[in-house]
């Protein structure tokens, strides 16, 4: 069953999903930031979705550039030709780059499935499903496209689900396209945030460190991660401190470039 319009609003507020999903809890003491999260505005009123027509038996339509394929498959046909044509052009530009820098072993062939699920997307091995409801209504969305893509580079076989996603969300704020035709953007801290809150959140303060430190902690994390080993010794080699630490060094000056 395909999730209603209130519900994809509303897992759009923590993110689009990933191959962990979801975010760590916050850390128990953290210094007071210096801004406040905003008062929401009002959800905009349910708009009617068309009908989908079925497709019993849809089969993958596939293309193939350099060494890189993509597979599409259709479940459901709500997502506009014009849309799908963007979404694969995305990836023909963002995958070669994030598995040139983070992953040379990331899989070749990569399958978008337009079908069923009750995230925005949702990454699993080399399989991408995305929520057709939420791309009838936001045809533009293509960021998304790159965080989950970093999923399918990630290929984690453990690991915190809140550094997951903001190492998701790092790559979509350098690699994904039209960010800023459909209101993502990445905020200084929020009362009550911390470094483990995932997605945006950990996403802008992993791209502060990298800039005040001049030093390449993703990169770090995200090999240290793929081998399966804890981030946390890592995280002090680079930086020569705790998460906790920067992150208060963040909260008094959290301005990036």
């Amino acid at each position: 069953m395909m999730p209603s319009l209130a519900l994809v609003q509303a897992l759009l507020a923590c993110g689009c999903g990933g191959s962990d999903g979801g975010s760590g809890k916050p850390p128990g003491n953290s210094v007071p930031p210096t801004a406040v999260a905003p008062t929401p505005p009002p959800a905009p009123a349910p708009v009617p979705a068309p009908t989908p027509t079925p497709k019993p038996s849809p089969a993958p339509v596939c293309e193939t550039r350099d060494v890189y394929t993509l597979c599409i498959t259709e479940l459901d046909t709500r997502v506009s030709d014009a849309t799908l044509d963007a979404m694969k052009e995305q990836f023909f530009i963002v995958y070669p780059l994030l598995t040139d820098r983070f992953n040379h072993a990331a899989p070749l062939t990569v399958n978008f499935v337009i079908g069923p699920t009750v995230y925005v997307a949702y990454a699993s091995g080399n399989t991408v499903t995305y929520n057709p409801m939420w791309f009838w209504q936001h045809p533009n969305d293509l960021g998304v496209v790159a965080h989950e893509l970093m999923h399918v580079v990630q290929g984690y076989p453990h690991g915190p689900s809140w550094l997951t996603e903001g190492i998701a969300d790092y790559a979509r704020y350098y690699y994904g396209l039209n960010d800023g035709n459909e209101g993502w953007n990445l905020h200084p801290p929020y009362e009550g945030e911390g470094y483990d809150f995932g997605y945006q959140v950990t996403a802008r303060f992993l791209i502060w460190v990298e800039q005040r430190y001049d030093v390449e902690l993703v990169e770090a994390l995200d090999a240290t991660m793929r081998e399966g080993r804890g981030w946390t010794p890592v995280w002090f080699e680079v930086t020569g401190k705790t998460a906790s630490e920067v992150w208060n060094e963040y909260l008094l000056d959290p301005a990036i470039e």
